[in-house]
């Protein structure tokens, strides 16, 4: 009751909105005689998995008559599903079973409609499902899993960040140590720079590529950050003493400022594949 109650909701609202005037359905030109669309699935579950739980639909738009921007999106029952605009990229997450449509829309155009079938976990019955969309085009998949890869990485370094940047703001407030600030800057090595600097290393090896260009740029990161730690080790040894080991320290002021080149290095590479990604879609 549930499924076919939900079916002639999404029936109704669309031709309550869209096809309420005869004249308007016939005049307005239609939005996908200026994008065409690709979905990867059109069937998805309720689940804590990103590939389970979410569809994608792919615009490909003329954008001299209608931008990524115009467009827009929404579900007939947001109980079931919801909708997320991301650039050319819709996201169909899954809520709870039943069946479900998304709309498609931009301001002078009739929309476009797509149905989607959320299961609970459990087998779909047939009469259930839509049919499975059109395979998407070789290349529009590849940037799709790429763009997935992107995102995966980057949530993975926001999880981890606070502890490099908690280790790198207090190393800053201790960039030259004397006798005056030392025994407060070796307190500061011992129990902040140190242990941050180190776990932030330790969470970064384990962070997840699966991305050949991806795991390029994350492998110049860990080599960087490496370097980081052996520097803040040096400076915190160099000071451990009432007599600061001047040798020890220069060298680890060295490699401390090395590896600030090797990060900066990181994130003006790993930016601009960002950019392309994002630019493609």
């Amino acid at each position: 009751m549930k499924k076919l109650a939900s079916i002639i909701v999404a029936a109704v609202l669309f031709s309550t909105v869209f096809l309420s005037s005869g004249a308007i359905a016939v005049s307005q030109p239609k939005l996908k005689d200026v994008c065409t669309f690709t979905v990867d699935k059109t069937r998805i579950h309720v689940s804590t998995s990103i590939a389970k739980n979410t569809a994608v639909i792919q615009a490909k738009c003329d954008t001299k008559k209608v931008s990524y921007d115009q467009l827009t999106a929404r579900t007939s029952n947001t109980d079931i599903a919801t909708v997320k605009h991301s650039g050319s990229q819709f996201g169909v997450k899954a809520v709870s079973d039943g069946p479900v449509s998304v709309i498609l829309e931009a301001d002078g155009y009739f929309p476009v409609l797509f149905d989607f079938a959320v299961g609970n976990g459990t087998e779909f019955g047939a009469a259930d499902l839509p049919a499975e969309g059109p395979p998407m085009d070789p290349q529009l998949e590849k940037l799709n899993n790429d763009l997935k890869d992107l995102n995966s990485y980057n949530a993975q370094l926001d999880k981890i960040h606070p502890y490099y940047t908690k280790a790198l703001l207090t190393y800053e407030q201790y960039n030259t140590v004397t006798t005056k600030n030392r025994k407060q800057a070796a307190e500061s090595f011992t129990k902040l720079i140190v242990p941050n600097a180190t776990k932030f290393l330790t969470e970064l090896k384990k962070v997840k590529v699966n991305n050949k260009e991806i795991s390029a740029y994350h492998k110049s990161y860990i080599k960087a950050s490496s370097l980081q730690l052996e520097g803040y080790t040096l400076i915190s040894q160099a000071i451990s003493k009432s007599k600061i080991d001047n040798a020890t320290y220069k060298k680890g002021k060295q490699k401390v400022e090395e590896s600030k080149a090797l990060i900066q290095q990181f994130w003006i590479g790993f930016n601009s594949y960002d950019d392309y990604l994002h630019g493609s879609n």
